[in-house]
């Protein structure tokens, strides 16, 4: 939660996540951040499980950048890796909103048009879940993928541009099955913040992989004190 990040460490801070995003969808989104010239101090990503999902995307990523298409080489490599009609996308206006016209919504377009502040700015990308399902069959891979194409390009590419990044692991609920996983990825990815464990109360889950309003208020201010107390140790 931004807000609660500036509140404690008095930096500024976005949330850029996506739901169901993974690795090649993140890799995109640093690449935008440095096509941008956008300036940062560090890059917090999130991954677990996703280190074994190479081939997917976030659908939720695909309306977000639909209106920058053309805005740049990144964004119109990304529409036609992820779509089979690409060319209608890029070329067609009201076909590009059309197409994604459910997920948009008229009001945040109406918003957008009168230059006013959505949701998505109010919070500074985060959006809050409510309510607590309890469902507890999650379960995370037995076994982990030798590599993830999509992890070694976003170290390679931070390496070069001289970004820095940090790697963490958000938590899951404690009736999560092969917790081990965790112990696999860290191997992996070498200097991972381990989270997994870190909310132990189920009322904090919206469901059994994903923290509800108090559970991420929790875990921004968990998380903080942990990264300060690593920082001056």
């Amino acid at each position: 939660m931004p807000a609660i990040i500036e509140g404690q460490t008095g930096k500024t801070a976005v949330n850029l996540g996506f739901q169901a995003t993974k690795l090649g969808d993140v890799y995109t989104m640093l690449q935008l951040i440095k096509e941008y010239n956008i300036q940062t101090e560090k890059i917090f990503i999130q991954v677990d499980y996703i280190f074994n999902l190479e081939n997917g995307y976030s659908n939720v990523m695909q309306h977000e950048l639909m209106p920058f298409v053309r805005e740049n080489k990144i964004t119109k490599d990304y529409f036609y890796r992820h779509f089979s009609t690409e060319k209608q996308l890029y070329y067609v206006p009201f076909f590009r909103y059309s197409y994604f016209d459910v997920k948009i919504g008229l009001r945040e377009l109406l918003l957008n048009v009168a230059n006013k502040e959505t949701n998505i700015l109010k919070n500074k990308g985060f959006t809050a879940l409510q309510g607590n399902s309890f469902q507890h069959g999650n379960a995370l891979p037995q076994e982990i993928n030798a590599e993830n194409k999509y992890y070694n390009q976003i170290v390679a590419f931070a390496r070069i541009h001289k970004i820095s990044l940090v790697f963490f692991c958000a938590p899951f609920c404690k009736h999560t099955k092969n917790l081990d996983f965790m112990e696999k990825l860290k191997e992996k990815i070498p200097g991972l913040y381990d989270f997994s464990t870190a909310v132990a109360d189920d009322k904090m889950f919206q469901n059994c992989s994903h923290l509800n309003a108090e559970g991420a208020a929790y875990f921004s201010k968990y998380t903080i004190q942990k990264m300060l107390t690593d920082k001056k140790s």
